[in-house]
This record gives C-alpha cells, sequence and structure tokens, in this order.
C-alpha cells in the first residue's frame, strides 16, 4: 500500500475511533429488543455467537460483539456493526446488575485482566488504541485507568512528568476531602458545591460514570463541627448517620430535601451498579445489631440526662443562680441595661451596660450568685462609638468585653481575662476526659475554681452538669450508627414544660 495517501475515507474515519471511557457489557442476545435497552456514552456489548450450538464444561464459548459510541450505534453495511471476538470465559469476572434491567450486566473494571478485554474487543472492532492507551498495561491499569482511586493516580508523579500534568491525581485528592467535609457541614452553600462536583463527571462529553463512580466511594477520615471524628467514611455515609433525610410535615408534604435522598435520587441511580453501590454503604453504616445498641445509647442517656434533672431539683435558687455564675466564662456577651428587667433576668454570661456621666454603668452577676453595678470611669475605656448601642455590634464588643472585663475583676467577684483562658482550659479537660480519668479532671476543676471565689462554694449542681457534658462529649471515632440522638432534644423540651411551673413559672427562674 502506498504511504502517500490522500483524505480519509468514511470506514477509515470510522476505525479511528478512540478508546476513551468504553465500558462492556454484557447481554443475553443480540435481539433488537434486548439492545434497545442499552442507552450509554462508549459501550462495547458482548453477547453470546447464535451459531455457536456448542457448551463448554469449563465456561468457553464463542462471543460477538456491538458497540455504541457517543451514544449512537457503530455502523457498518447500513446496519449494527457485529464483530466476533473468540471463545472467552467469564466465569470469573465480576458483574453488576444494571438498575434499568437485571438481564443486563456491566463487567467490573476490577474484573481480572479487564485492560486486556476491553482492548482485544475495541480493536477486533476496529476501534483504535490512543498513544496513552499504548502504554505498558501495567502502568495503564495501576496508574491511569479511570476507574481506580485517587490514592493509586498519585503513583503517576514518579511514573510521568508529562502524565501527571495531564491527570493531576493531587486535584483528585483534594476534591475527594473537600467533598467530605462539605458533607459535614452541609449548609445551604456546601449543598450547592457537592452538587457541582458531583455534577462534574455527568456533564462531561462523553459522561465519565467511573469518575463519578470513584467519588460516590470514595472514602475518608474528617472532623464535623461538633469535633466528632468519623473514620472512613463516604458522603453518603456521613448523610446516612447524620439523619440527613427528607422531612414531611403531619400532613405528609416535604418540608426538606434530605441529603441521603438527593444522592439516591441524583447520582446513585446515574450508575449501572448504584443499587449496589448503595446498599453496601447503607448496611456498612448500619450492620446487623445496630438497631439494639442504638435502644441502648438512648437509654443511657435518657438516664444520664434525668440523673442532672434530679440535681437541679433538688438544689436551690441561690445554688443554681451561682452555679451559672460559677460557669460564666464561657462566653460573656454585652446588653443593654433595658434586657434585664429584674434580678433574675440578669444572666450570668452577660453584662448589661447603661450610659451615664460618671461612665459606663455594668450590672452582673458576681461569681457569689448575687447581681452588682460598677461604673467605669471613661477615660479607662477606649472612645466611645457614636452611640452606646454600638455596643452591641460584634466588632464593637471584641474592643470592649476584655477591657470591661479587667476593669470589672475584684477577688471572689468576676474572672480576669488570664483566669478565663486558664479555666477553658480546665473545662476542657474535664469534659474529655475518660470515665477512669473524670474525677481528677473535675477536682482540678474545682480546686481552681475555689482558688478564685473561695471554699465555701456549693459543687453539686456544677459537678452534675459537667458529668452530663462528660458523658455526651464525642471519646471514639464513629464509624457506623447515628452521630446524633433527637431523642434526647426531645425529652429534654418534655421536661422543661413538665417542670417549668414547680421551677418558678418563669424563664428567668434560676433551676428553668
Amino acid at each position: 500500500m502506498s504511504q502517500n495517501r490522500g483524505a480519509p475515507t468514511k470506514q477509515e474515519m470510522q476505525s479511528s475511533i478512540k478508546q476513551e471511557a468504553f465500558r462492556i457489557y454484557l447481554l443475553t442476545d443480540n435481539k433488537k429488543a434486548t439492545l434497545d435497552k442499552v442507552v450509554d456514552g462508549n459501550v462495547a456489548l458482548l453477547f453470546p455467537d447464535p451459531s455457536d450450538l456448542s457448551a463448554s464444561s469449563s465456561g468457553h464459548r464463542k462471543y460477538k460483539a456491538c458497540f455504541i459510541h457517543d451514544g449512537q450505534w457503530v455502523i457498518e453495511a447500513g446496519k449494527r456493526k457485529e464483530v466476533s471476538i473468540g471463545s472467552r470465559n467469564f466465569s470469573n469476572a465480576k458483574f453488576f446488575a444494571s438498575s434499568k434491567d437485571q438481564t443486563i450486566k456491566w463487567m467490573s473494571p476490577e474484573t481480572p485482566n479487564y485492560q486486556n478485554i476491553l482492548n482485544t474487543v475495541l480493536g477486533r472492532g476496529g476501534i483504535q488504541l490512543s498513544q496513552i492507551e499504548k502504554l505498558p498495561n501495567v502502568l495503564h491499569e495501576n496508574i491511569l485507568a479511570p476507574q481506580y482511586d485517587a490514592a493509586s493516580l498519585v503513583a503517576t508523579k514518579t511514573a510521568s512528568k508529562r502524565l501527571y500534568g495531564l491527570y493531576k491525581p493531587e486535584d483528585r485528592k483534594r476534591t475527594i476531602k473537600e467533598l467530605l467535609k462539605l458533607g459535614c457541614r452541609a449548609t445551604a452553600e456546601d449543598v450547592l458545591e457537592i452538587r457541582r462536583i458531583l455534577d462534574v463527571p455527568l456533564k462531561s462529553k462523553p459522561r465519565n460514570l467511573d469518575y463519578l463512580r470513584e467519588l460516590l466511594r470514595a472514602t475518608g477520615t474528617v472532623t464535623d463541627h461538633k469535633g466528632r471524628v468519623h473514620k472512613d467514611r463516604t458522603l453518603y455515609q456521613i448523610f446516612l448517620g447524620a439523619r440527613d433525610y427528607d422531612v414531611e410535615s403531619e400532613n405528609k408534604i416535604k418540608v426538606v430535601d434530605g441529603l441521603a435522598e438527593m444522592l439516591e435520587k441524583d447520582y446513585f441511580s446515574q450508575l449501572p451498579d448504584g443499587v449496589q453501590l448503595r446498599e453496601e454503604q447503607y448496611y456498612g453504616q448500619f450492620p446487623k445489631g445496630f438497631e439494639e445498641k442504638e435502644k441502648e445509647r438512648i437509654a443511657n442517656e435518657s438516664r444520664e440526662l434525668n440523673n442532672t434533672l434530679k440535681v437541679i431539683t433538688t438544689a436551690s435558687d441561690a445554688d443554681c443562680q451561682q452555679t451559672m455564675a460559677l460557669d460564666s466564662f464561657h462566653g460573656y456577651d454585652l446588653r443593654p441595661a433595658s434586657w434585664a428587667s429584674n434580678d433574675n433576668e440578669t444572666l450570668a454570661s452577660a453584662i448589661y451596660f447603661q450610659k451615664t456621666e460618671a461612665g459606663l454603668s455594668c450590672q452582673f452577676r458576681g461569681l457569689d450568685g448575687q447581681v452588682k453595678t460598677k461604673v467605669i470611669a471613661w477615660n479607662q475605656l477606649p472612645p466611645v462609638p457614636n452611640s452606646i448601642d454600638d455596643l452591641n455590634k460584634e466588632e464593637i464588643k471584641k474592643l470592649y468585653v476584655p477591657i470591661i472585663l479587667e476593669q470589672l475583676a475584684e477577688p471572689g467577684q468576676f474572672y480576669t481575662p488570664e483566669q478565663i483562658q486558664q479555666l477553658k482550659a480546665l473545662s476542657h479537660t474535664t469534659v474529655t476526659a475518660s470515665q477512669e480519668d473524670f474525677e481528677n479532671a473535675w477536682g482540678e476543676l474545682q480546686e481552681y475554681i475555689k482558688s478564685i471565689a473561695g471554699p465555701w462554694i456549693n459543687f453539686n449542681v456544677l459537678k452534675a452538669l459537667y458529668q452530663f457534658r462528660n458523658y455526651l462529649e464525642p471519646k471514639q471515632v464513629y464509624t457506623t450508627g447515628y452521630h446524633s440522638n433527637p431523642e434526647l432534644l426531645k425529652e429534654t423540651c418534655e421536661l422543661y414544660d413538665k417542670n417549668f411551673a414547680l421551677f418558678g413559672n418563669d424563664w428567668s427562674s434560676p433551676k428553668n
């Protein structure tokens, strides 16, 4: 054949289709009704050779193949192109049933010698390999093939600088990590970003379902805003654990779109093996015996809540007021004096201000639980904003609160900023301590508070609160089950209503 060739013919152009993102389906036959069930971008469809009536006990039989490229049948001589691919044994291959039709099976890329099978089938069909696909199979299968996870792709960096620039495996790793972080927060903005990431493989041409599968299957270890560590979880499992389901009103009208259902309907459903992938992750999150463990956890948390309530019930109002004052170091707020019309409404976690000629009048609850007032001279404070009401603005609060705390600090009456930092550290140690170490951690916190406020304090209520906090604080990584207990919040509200009148019949009464 002459090397000086002219323009390629239509048939030659057809035979030069690149092997990009092709997948393998196994069909029961090549009847029109069967073939018409398959709609996909790039597919090689295998079916038993109808002219071969022999059967082999080893599993070998003759197969033929036809092809879909960019959603269109590959045509030859005016009809679907069919080629023989010889005798094959697929007994060791891994198949997934299509979610649209159980008689159609999709070959998993994890099948032994998958790439060799695909190369052979497409070669028989005249679908040429691109230069990248002509690389040794070991490189393609273990580094470049899109069905492999991002961790495998990292090897590209040392294998080839050129290919590293093409595939950018670190981008995939960052994408997966970011996807899981977004799933832990799941604000409205986060959900939009999750959709944007998952829509990328669906909007590519042709659609890259292998990449979508990788995103949905990818696991990672992330920490949520409550400090809970979720180990080796997928995005779907994080949503399941957070109970992020559809919410319906009493009239069965959906009022909240669940993120678990979003993944099921919009993304898992796009994959031929989506149902199986989703079910594997579901039962991985909720294994056998999970229900009994969940019942036990709910019962234990209810017990701890009621133990705390018993201590509050038997305490005096004065003890409750002082407990709140001693526990106020977690954070102070600035509020206008008009917000507290009586002593009970003067919360220990706030400082109530009022402008006077002598200076800024501050009302607060001292560490003994009693309400006090102190005037801070204007020359002891930064320049007053345009209006005293501006103290409610967050940026101004940040400037004023530390200075006001310094001015109010008196021995046994108010914490200094330095003491607050030490108290926060001791509090964190107490809350996160193991059950065996709780008493020692609590003892250190208690002794430090005594050194500030005096030795005569009744710590019964404060210790009960810390025991409850310590019990609920996450101390292990989460791998299965739910991350929260909405039943506990429901029971808390019911107990609040039940004891409201008994505890003072007002929202500001100390026990309430």
